[in-house]
């Protein structure tokens, strides 16, 4: 059984590959995308582009803003964003 510890040294450990995949997600779904700004870690980094995808999401689609973003995080993983195999 995974615990949070492990949940987050595995999202820490591939925070590189997860802010590029929610940059491109929130360039390709944002009317007039806002990069989010540069963070002190590569894990805030992933956790930025993660908010950014889901309010460029959340501009243009009114009711992705009744999810949270890590709602939509895992809808856009297909639920495997901290699964051994993702990405």
């Amino acid at each position: 059984m995974d615990t949070v510890r492990g949940w987050l040294r595995r999202f820490s450990a591939r925070a590189e590959q997860i802010r590029a995949y929610f940059t491109v997600l929130l360039v390709e779904a944002g009317v007039d995308p806002v990069m989010p700004a540069a963070m002190a870690t590569p894990f805030a980094d992933a956790v930025a582009a993660v908010a950014g995808a889901w309010k460029a999401a959340a501009s243009r689609w009114p009711d992705i803003g009744e999810v949270s973003p890590w709602q939509l995080a895992c809808a856009a993983s297909q639920g495997r964003l901290l699964a051994p195999t993702w990405p």
